[in-house]
C-alpha cells in the first residue's frame, strides 16, 4: 500500500487550516471548559474526597480556581513524581503508590520546571507548567491527527475527527495534569510516521509512547502490520527498517528496569495495579459486574466499552489498514481482563481511530447534532463533577 501525502500546501493555506481545523476547536472547547469549571464552584464539593484539607479551603494545588480545576485525583500522583521521583509507600500490590504511573509526562514537566527558581516551584507553579505541557502535547496531537486523516480520507472527515475527540465525554483530560495528551500525541505520531513509511520516526514515537502508559507497548503489533502492508502483504525477509519498530518495546523495558532498581520487583508497575483492585477477570465479568463500579458512571462505561468494541471491528472494514482496528481492540484487552471499568472511558478517549470511523460514517443532521450534543453534555457534567472533586474517571 503506497502512502498518499497529498499536495504540499502553501504557507497561507497551512495557516488557514491550522486555525480553522485545529486552533479554533481547541480554543472553543477549552474556553467552554474554563467557564464550566468556574461556575461549578457554586455547587457542593465531594465531601468524601481523600484530601479533606482541599475541600475545606476549596482548592488543591492553587488558590487560582481556573488553574486549580485541572488538577484532581491522579494529578497528585504525577506531581509526586515531579517533586520527589518514584517512591514505594508499602507492599507492592497492597498499597497504592506512584510506581503505577509512567515517567514521560511527569519527567517532561520536571524538565521544564527547571526554568523556574527552586524557591518558586510551588504546587501551583508546577501545575501551571504541567498544563502548558499537556496543552502543547494536545495541539501537536491534533495537528498530526488532522494531517493523518486528510491523507487517509479528506478535510471534512479530518475536521470532524478533531471536534469529536475534543468533545468526547473525557476530552477535558487532555488539558489536565494527566498523561492523556502525551499518549494521544505519540500514538497518533506513531501511526502518522508509519503511514508515511518513516520507520525510524515511527519507532522513536512508539518508544516514547511506551514511556507514557503501559498499554502503549501494544502499538508494536499494528506498526508491524503496517510494515507488512508496505511489502504489499507479501512474505519476504524484513529489511533493516524493522529494527526501528522493535525500538518500541525498549522504552517500557527500560522503565521496568529503573523501577526494579527502586523496588526490587521488575514487574512492579503491573503488580501495583492490584492496589487499585485490578485483577484477572473474564471480559464479560468486567463489562457486566465490574468491581469498584460507580452507579452513575457505570452505564456510560458499559456503553462506551461496547461501542469501542463494535467500532474496533468496523475499523477493519472502513479504514485503509487493519492496523487501526488492531490498535483499538488490542488496547482494550487489558481493560477487559482487569475486572474493573474504572477509568476506562478516559483510556478509550485516546483511541483515535474510533473518532476517524465515527467521522466517516454517514449521518443526517439530526443524528450528527444528537451525537455532538450528547458528547458535549456528558463532558460538561463530568467537568462540573471533576472540578468539585468528584470521581468521574
Amino acid at each position: 500500500m503506497t502512502a498518499s501525502h497529498g499536495p504540499t500546501p502553501t504557507r497561507y493555506s497551512t495557516i488557514s487550516w491550522v486555525w480553522h481545523d485545529v486552533m479554533l476547536p481547541f480554543v472553543i472547547t477549552r474556553l467552554s471548559l474554563l467557564i464550566v469549571g468556574w461556575f461549578a464552584q457554586y455547587l457542593p464539593p465531594n465531601p468524601y474526597y481523600p484530601l479533606q484539607e482541599a475541600i475545606a479551603r476549596g482548592w488543591q494545588f492553587s488558590p487560582f480556581r481556573l488553574l486549580d480545576i485541572w488538577g484532581r485525583w491522579d494529578a497528585g500522583w504525577y506531581l509526586s513524581i515531579v517533586r520527589a521521583g518514584y517512591l514505594v509507600r508499602g507492599e507492592i500490590g497492597l498499597v497504592q503508590s506512584n510506581v503505577a504511573f509512567f515517567p514521560l509526562y511527569p519527567y517532561t514537566v520536571k524538565l521544564f520546571a527547571l526554568f523556574i527558581p527552586e524557591r518558586l516551584q510551588t504546587p501551583g507553579a508546577l501545575l501551571l507548567v504541567g498544563l502548558l505541557v499537556s496543552n502543547t502535547f494536545l495541539l501537536s496531537a491534533l495537528y498530526l491527527l488532522r494531517n493523518l486523516t486528510v491523507s487517509l480520507f479528506d478535510e471534512s472527515i479530518a475536521r470532524k475527527s478533531v471536534w469529536y475527540i475534543l468533545l468526547f465525554p473525557t476530552g477535558f483530560f487532555f488539558s489536565c495534569f494527566y498523561a492523556e495528551s502525551a499518549f494521544l500525541l505519540f500514538a497518533v505520531a506513531t501511526f502518522y510516521f508509519a503511514h508515511r513509511r518513516a520507520w525510524m520516526a515511527a519507532g522513536v514515537a512508539g518508544f516514547l509512547l511506551t514511556l507514557t502508559r503501559p498499554l502503549g507497548v501494544l502499538i508494536v503489533i499494528p506498526v508491524l502490520w503496517m510494515y507488512w502492508e508496505s511489502f504489499d502483504r507479501r512474505w519476504r525477509l524484513p529489511d533493516r527498517n524493522v529494527a526501528w519498530i522493535f525500538l518500541i518495546p525498549v522504552g517500557i523495558l527500560l522503565h521496568f528496569w529503573n523501577i526494579y532498581t527502586i523496588t526490587g520487583d521488575f514487574w512492579a508497575p503491573i503488580h501495583v495495579q492490584q492496589a487499585w483492585n485490578r485483577n484477572w477477570a473474564m471480559p464479560w465479568e468486567t463489562i457486566l459486574t465490574p468491581v469498584d463500579a460507580h452507579p452513575y458512571i457505570l452505564p456510560i462505561e458499559q456503553v462506551a466499552t461496547i461501542a469501542f468494541l463494535i467500532f474496533g471491528v468496523i475499523s477493519f472494514v472502513v479504514m485503509p489498514s487493519a492496523s487501526y482496528g488492531l490498535f483499538i481492540l488490542l488496547s482494550m484487552i487489558p481493560i477487559l481482563l482487569s475486572g474493573t471499568l474504572m477509568s476506562s472511558v478516559r483510556y478509550y478517549g485516546v483511541l483515535f481511530p474510533f473518532f476517524l470511523v465515527l467521522a466517516r460514517m454517514r449521518k443526517g443532521r439530526f443524528l450528527e447534532g444528537l451525537l455532538i450534543t450528547s458528547f458535549a453534555t456528558i463532558q460538561i457534567a463530568f467537568m462540573i463533577a471533576w472540578s468539585q472533586f468528584y470521581w468521574v474517571e
